[in-house]
């Protein structure tokens, strides 16, 4: 069994290698992924299964807040791009006043060109 889970890891690597994904954090996370479960494991039974235990002080709410944050930052950054590229006016979203304004006709009236009389 040991060889059939080292040939499919050394095809991963192989993949990895050859879309340009770099292996080092890849072995770090498998490193650390036994001790991260324990962790976990351990806080929830301590804390009777209230995830609050995360947010119970101001220093593990930041790194949770941004871990949570960084892991859902794909799908965020892809709702900021649509929202700022909506219906093709970049910058400008509907409900905005720059977005309700481009199809009305200036309602500034023309400069008036007047001289001063002494």
């Amino acid at each position: 069994m040991f060889d059939i889970w080292l040939m499919l890891g050394s095809r991963g690597r192989y993949v990895f290698k050859k879309v340009s994904i770099p292996l080092a954090p890849f072995h770090a996370g498998i490193g650390a992924r036994r001790r991260a479960e324990d962790a976990f494991r351990l806080s929830m039974i301590g804390s009777g299964g209230d995830m609050k235990v995360f947010w119970s002080n101001g220093l593990v709410g930041s790194i949770t807040t941004l871990a949570i944050v960084l892991l859902f930052w794909p799908v965020i950054g892809k709702a900021i791009r649509w929202r700022r590229n909506d219906c093709g006016v970049r910058g400008r979203w509907p409900g905005s006043e720059a977005f309700l304004a481009r199809d009305q006709p200036s309602m500034q009236a023309p400069a008036r060109h007047t001289t001063l009389r002494s």
